[in-house]
């Protein structure tokens, strides 16, 4: 019906209201059976290699939008001494993050949302010394590990200036089905995120904690996790960038077909994107690569960028 352009003006709030209850029931169906899964403790690890810099690029591409409707300034801080690659379940940290930075952009209204990454290799405390001892010892005694000098935690810093979460409802923050005041009135979420974020984090090696005053507008949630640095690969030193696409190279398909990918880029629709590009004829095989390729890598800011451009400049010729 969305697509039915004869109806969707009638229907467009009644479509809104369908979509967004049934984005909501999915939530929580996906929601209850992953909690399921880790209080059964079924749920494991698929350690691998994971582009921690890549991740971080593609966490603020993913918000890029709604920070950017919100007027609020997301940054990314990276120290010097975190690698920018390392061993861990790429998935489960992403889920955290992309947990704790959805809700730090849910309830901030203006300021910034800060995401900080730090290593503890240098000053460790006796709980997490405890901790590495430990998850080593396991590993060596397998025989998947030969060495403890790849091994350290790193710290990641969530830092919102939203409204705050008032010291009584801190204890049962990270309870399931828990939710704060302000995120029962707004009516969104499932009050299982960060459970489900704790036990990930607790999966990973790590802890999580929150601090916030609401009286100085300021939230930091923290968690680290335990992970294998792993050397630069040599392919990382010589990044390869998507195939060159201008304002110029999307007029082979037309300002509808722009408008439309306008649109599914806007709603961070990939599958919607995947779609059109379906649409491309193979002589112009060169334009899907690179919109794929952009796609691929959450770089949405350059999509909308050049989709933009290319529909004012066809208003101008226009007029």
């Amino acid at each position: 019906m969305a697509q039915d352009t004869a109806t969707v003006g009638r229907h467009l709030p009644m479509l809104r209201t369908i979509n967004e209850s049934g984005e909501h029931l999915v939530k929580l169906i996906d929601d209850v059976m992953a909690m399921a899964k880790l209080e059964a403790g079924r749920a494991t690890l698929t350690v691998e290699s994971v582009d921690l810099a890549g991740m971080l690029r593609s966490l603020r591409d993913v918000f890029f939008l709604q920070t950017k409707i919100k007027g609020l300034n997301l940054t990314i801080d990276r120290d010097d001494s975190v690698p920018s690659h390392i061993r861990t379940d790429g998935g489960k940290l992403r889920q955290v993050l992309v947990n704790l930075v959805g809700n730090a952009v849910k309830f901030t209204e203006e300021g910034s949302i800060s995401i900080r990454v730090r290593s503890e290799v240098q000053r460790l405390e006796k709980r997490l010394e405890k901790r590495l001892e430990k998850h080593l010892e396991k590993r060596l005694e397998k025989g998947l590990e030969k060495t403890r000098a790849n091994w350290e935690f790193l710290r990641f810093e969530i830092e919102d200036t939203g409204p705050g979460i008032p010291l009584e409802e801190m204890d049962c923050l990270f309870e399931d089905f828990e939710q704060t005041e302000l995120g029962r009135r707004a009516e969104v979420g499932t009050g299982l995120g960060l459970s489900i974020s704790r036990k990930l984090v607790e999966l990973m090696g790590g802890a999580i904690d929150v601090e916030s005053d609401p009286h100085q507008r300021r939230t930091v949630f923290r968690f680290h996790i335990l992970v294998e640095r792993l050397a630069q690969p040599q392919s990382s030193l010589h990044p390869t960038h998507p195939p060159r696409l201008t304002v110029d190279s999307l007029s082979v398909m037309g300002s509808d077909w722009v408008e439309r990918l306008e649109q599914a880029t806007t709603l961070l629709d990939q599958e919607a994107i995947f779609q059109l590009l379906d649409e491309v004829p193979k002589p112009y095989q060169g334009l899907r690569d690179a919109i794929a390729q952009i796609a691929h890598q959450f770089a949405y800011e350059t999509l909308i960028e050049l989709t933009q451009a290319y529909l004012a400049n066809c208003i101008d010729r226009i007029a």
